[in-house]
């Protein structure tokens, strides 16, 4: 879990900041979403030692229920 600060306030998708960690993956910053800039750091680092198998996003979807998957 990415945001427990977001989810403790009640948020399901953004952190403490009102962010959707979800739209910051691609250049998230230190200062601004550490959580997303340390999964990207250290999925970078397991693919640059070749030892990224394998890597799935996982949400929950708070309308869908009784689904495993969800997908477009």
């Amino acid at each position: 879990m990415l945001n427990p600060d977001g989810v403790y306030h009640g948020f399901y998708r953004l952190d403490i900041h009102g962010q959707n960690l979800n739209r910051y993956y691609r250049m998230p910053e230190f200062d601004k979403q550490p959580a997303a800039y340390a999964v990207r750091r250290l999925i970078q680092h397991l693919h640059s030692d070749n030892r990224l198998f394998f890597y799935c996003d996982l949400h929950a979807h708070a309308n869908k229920k009784g689904c495993f998957f969800y997908g477009n």
